[in-house]
């Protein structure tokens, strides 16, 4: 196993426990930042060598990192947060900072949020924010007062 694969087996397994520190949340950020430049790095010097489809598996990876690793904004946008890793894989991929998400949109009509909920409804799937979809998922019972307003 290489030092990459052994280096993304270990932030997924700190991602994927729900009892993380913050600490250690932060070193798979980390991890997962240095991986994101090391891929920008790679994509940008090698471009010019590779085969069109060799580039475009190349800049679905660099995509999916990104959506991955990016801080969500109000709009909904994706920004680098000034973390330089991110910034470099922005730039290759010819992205603003923010990036606009529609497609990570509240489906709630009229809300500009990011979609972080994903719940079946009698209607179908659903996707909304933490604010349309509290009652639905937990029930507002269950949230102790932390309803807005109380």
């Amino acid at each position: 196993m290489t030092l990459k694969e052994r280096a993304l087996e270990s932030a997924a397994q700190v991602v994927s426990r729900k009892r993380a520190s913050n600490r250690e949340r932060a070193f798979t950020r980390d991890i997962a930042a240095a991986l994101l430049h090391f891929h920008a790095e790679k994509l940008r010097d090698a471009a010019e060598d590779l085969s069109k489809t060799e580039v475009e598996r190349l800049r679905e990876a660099l995509v999916d990192m990104v959506n991955q690793f990016a801080y969500p904004t109000r709009g909904p946008k994706i920004s680098t947060g000034g973390l330089s890793a991110l910034e470099d894989a922005f730039e290759v991929l010819g992205w603003e900072d923010p990036h606009p998400t529609p497609e990570r949109k509240c489906d709630e009509p009229g809300c500009d949020e990011h979609s972080t909920c994903g719940w079946p409804s009698p209607g179908g799937y659903r996707r909304t924010c933490f604010e349309h979809g509290k009652d639905e998922i937990w029930g507002a019972s269950s949230l102790g007062g932390a309803e807005k307003g109380k």
